[in-house]
Order: C-alpha cells, then sequence, then structure tokens
C-alpha cells in the first residue's frame, strides 16, 4: 500500500505536535514537585528493644527522654495503653 504524502506529513506533524505539548508540561509539573516540602521521615534504629521498653508506654528503670517527647509532640499526650 502506497501511503500519500499528505498522510506521512500529518503523521509528522501529529507526532511533533505531541512532543512539544509534552515538553512545554514537563517544566511545569517539576516546579510543581519543587514547591511541595519534603516529607517528615523519622528512622529510629533500635537493637532489641520492644514498644513496651519506652518510657512513654509507662516503662520506669529504662529512661527515653527524647523519645517520650517525640511521642507527647506528635500525639499531644503520651499513648494509652
Amino acid at each position: 500500500m502506497a501511503r500519500s504524502v499528505e498522510g506521512i506529513l500529518m503523521q509528522l506533524l501529529s507526532r511533533w505536535l505531541v512532543v512539544l505539548v509534552a515538553l512545554k508540561l514537563a517544566p511545569s509539573a517539576a516546579s510543581a514537585s519543587a514547591l511541595r516540602p519534603p516529607p517528615n521521615i523519622l528512622l529510629i534504629v533500635s537493637d532489641d528493644q520492644g514498644w513496651r521498653d519506652l518510657g512513654c508506654f509507662g516503662r520506669k528503670d529504662i529512661l527515653t527522654p527524647r523519645l517520650d517527647q517525640l511521642a507527647r509532640e506528635e500525639s499531644g499526650q503520651p499513648p494509652s495503653m
């Protein structure tokens, strides 16, 4: 099947139009994500410590003042059991 010159030109034009629209939209998507603040993620690594070993969960003999403070600030009160 022979394709017409007009058909080939229309196909090329439509492909270029898609590429140009994608390039036009790409910077705006990148700038929108740059305006969002990064998520607050805190990773606590502890070896051989259970959730009941923290002072905010009622443990009296192991002192965890920083983690207790973090628990108070996040929830407004210590977690209940």
